[in-house]
């Protein structure tokens, strides 16, 4: 194989590892992000279909229409963005609780109080951060 490198997981892996074992303020990153203090953060980390996404979507936001201490975190697959078309749903569904983020999944792992994904291996990252998944 010569001098070739071959890496056996999604690149984020890779940090996930330093990530791990080591302690984190949690209230710190969750003040970086904006996320209000003393409520429930569902990340809502959505797989590259669209349509197992708008699933994901629609149970979160059912989710936190019954339920004033939810605020949503909203995460798209880089290839899947959805936050035109989820924006205008969220807003009218539960008013300025939710928020659609671009980049840092493990910090909003550990920022949320429980992930909420379907096929994509975001659940066993957030187990292996100490975060409760919901495969739906």
């Amino acid at each position: 194989m010569g001098n070739r490198a071959i890496d056996g997981g999604a690149l984020r892996y890779g940090a996930l590892a330093r990530l791990i074992d080591q302690d984190h303020d949690i209230g710190a990153i969750r003040a970086r992000l904006g996320l209000p203090a003393g409520k429930t953060a569902l990340l809502v980390a959505c797989p590259i279909d669209a349509e197992e996404a708008w699933l994901l979507v629609r149970g979160a936001l059912a989710l936190a229409q019954g339920n004033d201490n939810v605020t949503l975190l909203f995460k798209f697959h880089y290839h899947t963005r959805l936050d035109d078309a989820v924006a205008p749903v969220a807003e009218a569904t539960v008013p300025g609780r939710w928020r659609i983020f671009e980049a840092g999944l493990n910090e909003l792992i550990l920022a949320c109080d429980c992930v909420i994904s379907g096929a994509t291996s975001v659940p066993y990252e957030a187990l292996a951060l100490g975060r409760p998944s919901l495969v739906f």
